[in-house]
């Protein structure tokens, strides 16, 4: 009868210790995924995205500038060359 006690003594306090770990752990993946942190998190991302699509329109720009002005050269070599409008 003790060691029937004993090991039904363990297994709460097994359960029980792993109840409390796997409770910490939900309680950190709800705190990860809650909306204030995953609105901040989109909010940065939007950031991230709208400043590569304005570098990316820039550099767009600049190229454009330069290939007209090489076809410009290309069609009147006497006209001098545009390099912005």
């Amino acid at each position: 009868m003790v060691r029937r006690a004993l090991w039904l003594s363990a297994g709460m306090a097994v359960g029980a210790a792993s109840s409390f770990s796997v409770m910490r752990r939900v309680r950190r993946q709800m705190a990860r995924y809650a909306p204030e942190r995953l609105g901040a998190d989109l909010a940065q991302a939007a950031r991230r995205l709208r400043d590569d699509v304005r570098a990316a329109a820039s550099e767009g720009r600049v190229a454009m500038a330069e290939r007209e002005a090489q076809l410009w050269a290309e069609l009147d070599p006497k006209r001098p060359l545009r390099t912005s409008r």
